[in-house]
């Protein structure tokens, strides 16, 4: 029986993934992969802020990413070329022999979980529930998702002007995962030009 983190071998003992015979086979469909030139070969050593940037400009045509990094390659590509809208689409994981399997996140979309054995007593629930009220403010949706003002954005003329600076729109454009996008979209930005 394979597991994301391991397996249980025949005995019934607890073995950690990379000695599963999968883990290997995976490796060896990596190497295949590399060998066909079908990824980056700097992929090991990219600078994550630039992960998607082969794909936005059109020189990749697959990452495997959350659905969020989707979205934001997809307004990304759109803005610099209204034509491409609709050209980014979303697939699940692919069914291997051994059923379906998903990375879990710590979040689900348009979804807050708050567990009961973190979360144990009314006080510590209403802080959790204030921090979800301060983030649906203005403040907390623009500090989420447009990060810090004279660092990732710049208020010029009373418009709202973004960083072009990819190391740092990766410092914080995970953070909207916070966001409930309650009552409206209270975030800035940018005027249509």
């Amino acid at each position: 029986m394979y597991q994301i983190n391991g397996g249980i071998n025949e005995e019934g003992s607890l073995y950690p993934y990379f000695q599963d015979p999968a883990y290997r086979e995976a490796l060896d469909y990596f190497k295949k992969m590399y060998d066909e030139g079908l990824v980056n070969e700097d992929f090991a050593v990219m600078d994550p802020a630039k992960w998607h940037d082969a794909f936005v400009n059109g020189r990749a045509g697959t990452v495997i990413d959350v659905a969020d990094a989707a979205s934001r390659n997809r307004d990304k590509m759109v803005k610099a070329d209204p034509s491409l809208e609709g050209s980014v689409d979303l697939f699940g994981a692919v069914e291997s022999p051994n059923g379906l399997f998903n990375l879990p996140t710590s979040g689900y979309n348009m979804m807050y979980a708050i567990s009961k054995q973190k979360v144990e007593t009314e006080e510590d629930l209403a802080k959790v529930l204030q921090f979800m009220d301060d983030m649906s403010t203005q403040e907390g949706q623009t500090l989420a998702f447009n990060g810090v003002e004279g660092k990732h954005y710049e208020m010029v003329d009373g418009a709202y002007t973004p960083t072009t600076d990819q190391a740092l729109i990766y410092e914080y454009e995970d953070l909207n995962q916070l966001l409930t996008f309650i009552p409206e979209n209270r975030y800035l930005e940018a005027p249509i030009r």
